[in-house]
């Protein structure tokens, strides 16, 4: 018998072990959700590339023609499992979901911005890659960007705080691509007293 899921995705998921996911597809192979959660199982435990191949599978073996609401649908369920493990201080693990979450969508703002933020955390250096990454993407943008203000200036913080005397330059290459597209003054007087005291 097919264990029952519950095909919202929920706030607080509750995860079947690998062998219970691996059951429910062969009980019930057109059921996508199945995949994501054995990916998201694998993932957990630390059996990345057997993730990717398990997310990978519905567009391959189902077609292409609902492969976006597939992936909407699979992001939805990371980002949510990347929130609850920073929630509970497992720095490491929402780093590196958020690293596939990026894979799938590599625009999305604020996935940049707290990668951002957990690669300054966790002492990882990659962080000039991904603000460059970061900086070409909204510089790409042709239409008004949507992202947590709030995050921004936490990074911007953040990033100032790893050399107060001379922060690296991408710094404020990072507040200038930004600075347009701030919606709030208050925002920008943030931005502008962190950068102010750099």
């Amino acid at each position: 018998m097919t264990t029952r899921l519950n095909n919202q995705i929920s706030t607080n998921p509750i995860l079947l072990s690998v062998s219970q996911y691996e059951q429910n597809i062969t009980e019930n192979p057109a059921e996508v959700s199945n995949y994501w959660y054995l990916g998201l199982a694998l993932l957990l435990e630390g059996r990345e590339e057997e993730a990717q191949l398990t997310w990978m599978t519905p567009i391959l073996e189902f077609g292409e023609e609902e492969s976006e609401q597939w992936l909407q649908e699979l992001t939805a369920i990371l980002l949510n499992t990347a929130q609850q493990q920073e929630e509970n201080s497992n720095l490491k693990l929402a780093w590196i979901i958020r690293q596939h979450i990026k894979e799938f969508i590599p625009d999305d703002i604020n996935n940049l911005l707290k990668i951002i933020e957990l690669n300054i955390d966790l002492q990882i250096e990659e962080w000039e890659v991904n603000i460059n990454q970061l900086i070409a993407t909204i510089c790409e943008l042709t239409e008004t960007p949507i992202f947590e203000e709030d995050l921004l200036v936490k990074v911007i913080e953040k990033l100032v705080h790893l050399d107060p005397v001379t922060p690296p330059v991408f710094v404020d290459q990072l507040v200038d691509a930004f600075i347009p597209h701030l919606s709030t003054s208050a925002t920008i007087t943030a931005v502008s007293e962190v950068m102010r005291y750099s």
